[in-house]
């Protein structure tokens, strides 16, 4: 999970950044006015929170790996664990602080034009019918990733040694 959060965040805040220093400006109050409505129209809190926890299976698989000895009591008890522990990093803020911190980036990214067309559409009745559905796309998106991780991990591992074997670095 930690790599599809890592892939995920460096491509979508390596493209805003080079947006973001290409501009060099800091965002209008407009823009991020304009922002911070989108970011509300878009209910991130509550749009996230399923793909989140279509996760939490293999999250409770990963540290179950960990423990190759437990009993139906320890396993349930370890699953309950790892759902607190996920629920307490969500409920604790998680996603307000992602807002705070895209936030500018957004203001930035998008133009005064292109900001107020998306929170024109994102507070429409079809805006907000899309994202009514969300959740249910997250959940879809969530275990999807989570099948493909292991494969993801072992071909850019493998890749990774490939081409650093191929640097020769140790001759």
């Amino acid at each position: 999970m930690s790599l599809v959060v890592l892939c995920v965040g460096l491509t979508v805040g390596g493209l805003a950044e080079a947006k973001v220093q290409a501009s060099a400006a800091a965002p209008s109050a407009e823009a991020m006015a304009l922002t911070r409505r989108y970011i509300a129209a878009m209910r991130m809190e509550q749009s996230m929170k399923p793909m989140m926890l279509s996760m939490v299976d293999a999250m409770i698989e990963q540290q179950a790996q960990r423990y190759p000895n437990l009993n139906d009591d320890q396993r349930k008890r370890l699953a309950g664990a790892v759902m607190a522990a996920v629920e307490d990093v969500y409920n604790n803020g998680l996603m307000a602080r992602i807002a705070d911190k895209m936030a500018p980036g957004m203001a930035t990214v998008y133009s005064v034009d292109e900001l107020k067309a998306l929170v024109a559409f994102y507070e429409s009745p079809i805006g907000q019918g899309i994202i009514e559905k969300m959740p249910a796309l997250g959940q879809i998106s969530g275990r999807a990733i989570m099948e493909l991780l292991p494969e993801m991990q072992n071909d850019l591992q493998s890749r990774i040694v490939k081409n650093v074997e191929a640097l020769n670095l140790g001759k």
